[in-house]
Formats: C-alpha cells, structure tokens, sequence
C-alpha cells in the first residue's frame, strides 16, 4: 500500500523547490537502476494532468530520485498525486500518494 505524504501548501507563482525522496522497501533502499518514474497532479484520478514533475534518479542504488523545481503556475486548488515506480523488470509500485494544495496568490508582481 502507498504511504499518504500531503505537501504544505504553496502559493501560485512561488516556487516549488527541489527534493529528493528516497523509496525504502522492508528496510532497504529500493534499486531504481533502469527503472522509469511517474508523478503528476491531476484535480482527481480521472481528469486531465495539470502537471507533470520533471525528475532525475539521482543515485539508483540508494533509491534517490529528485523532483525539480518549477515556478507554480496552475490554478489554486488541491490536487491529487502518485508517484509510480517501474521497475526495470516491469514491475510496478506506486510508492506515495497525497494532496498537492495551491493557494490563491494576492500579490501580481512580475
């Protein structure tokens, strides 16, 4: 079963600063060597994605993958994510889901 991680909330027009997450199994990093990873928002499981996490596995054999940073730029509201792990021998693992929440921004400022 995924574990549940709601990010804090993030004003529209702020950025979304570069993580890292690292996927634990049993106790021990999950090998993401030649695996392929997936995470979107979507307003919920059947609608269109509203954005797409630019990511890099950045150490595989620890189990490191890291979300880029991007300049949030979709409409306030919360969202639904998953972040789906293929493994290289095709199996599949969704290993957190959650809320991504925007808020309204006040201030337009370029």
């Amino acid at each position: 079963m995924a574990a549940t991680y709601n990010f804090p909330s993030i004003i529209k027009g702020n950025t979304f600063k570069a993580r890292k997450i690292r996927v634990v199994v049993n106790g021990a990093p999950l090998d993401l060597t030649g695996a392929t990873i997936c995470m979107q928002l979507k307003a919920s499981a059947r609608s269109t994605i509203v954005h797409d996490f630019t990511h890099s596995i950045s150490n595989a054999v620890l189990g490191e993958i890291t979300l880029n940073k991007w300049t949030v730029g979709i409409s306030d509201g919360s969202y639904n994510y998953d972040l789906k792990i293929t493994l290289a021998n095709g199996d599949a693992l969704t290993y957190i889901k959650g809320i991504f929440t925007v808020e309204k921004n006040t201030s337009e400022c370029l």
